[in-house]
This record gives C-alpha cells, structure tokens and sequence, in this order.
C-alpha cells in the first residue's frame, strides 16, 4: 500500500511525501522479510525512478544498478522485466551523458524483448 501510495503522490509532483513513503515501503521490506530479493528490488526501482525525477542522479544510478544485478541473478524474474530496467538504466545514463553505457544497455535489451 504504501508503494502506491508513493508512486500516486509522485505522480502528483508531491515528491517529498513519495520520498517518505517510498522509504518506508523499502524499510518494511528488508526488515520484515530480508531474503526477498524480487520485493525489495521492485521497492528499489520504485524508489530510484523518484530519485531521477528529483534530480538525483547518481543515487538512482546505483539503485538501478542493483536492481538488475538482483534481477539477473534470480531465475524467476521475467527477461522482459529485466528489458525494462536496462532500459531505464539506458535513460539514465544518457542523462549523465555515459553514452556508451547507455548504447550497450539499450543492445542489451533489444537482445532480450528479441526473444519474446
């Protein structure tokens, strides 16, 4: 409840309050059930579009980065879902004019919506 509530209020512009409740919603998660790797990386991703949205780049980056590393790293997870985190990695460092990177992620996607 919590991560929807952060997503509609960022949504809405209402970043600082998404902030809380984004945080919180990750919080619950590593304390209540720590070896929930898909519910916490969807907690992060979560919280790493808010970060791109208020600017801050760097930690979206990282967020980013360790959501597809859990991603790649559990067998159950979709390659599509991991399409669309390469994806927005691939956004993002276009943003932080890491073009290369960027390039790369988006070849990587493309490979993996290839086999749909």
């Amino acid at each position: 409840m919590l991560t929807q509530e952060g997503l509609l209020l960022m949504n809405e512009g209402k970043l600082g309050m998404a902030d809380e409740a984004l945080q919180r919603s990750l919080a619950i998660v590593q304390r209540s059930c720590p070896n929930c790797a898909f519910e916490r990386a969807a907690a992060e991703n979560n919280l790493a579009l808010l970060r791109i949205r208020q600017g801050k780049l760097d930690e979206a980056d990282r967020l980013l980065t360790h959501v597809l590393s859990v991603q790649e790293n559990a067998a159950e997870i979709p390659k599509t879902e991991i399409a669309v985190t390469l994806q927005s990695l691939a956004a993002l460092r276009r943003q932080e004019r890491r073009y290369e990177d960027a390039e790369r992620l988006k070849q990587r996607a493309a490979v993996l919506l290839s086999y749909r």
